[in-house]
């Protein structure tokens, strides 16, 4: 039966490696978001061996809007 209940994991990038990460956000073009998104989805795909799986995450909803 699969779930929506996952855990949290906190962790710190390197000041360095998010400079990296950064510009080569910028390089293609894409938000940091998009870029750490991606590579976690690889990952997943890589330590799971499954060709499908869903991921998703929850956009913030927009205050204010007039």
């Amino acid at each position: 039966m699969q779930t929506s209940i996952g855990e949290k994991e906190f962790f710190e990038l390197g000041v360095e490696f998010t400079q990296q990460l950064k510009t080569l956000s910028q390089e293609l073009g894409v938000t940091l978001f998009m870029t750490l998104f991606t590579a976690f989805s690889t990952l997943l795909y890589r330590y799971s061996g499954q060709e499908d799986y869903l991921l998703a995450h929850q956009l913030p909803t927009a205050t204010g809007v007039k």
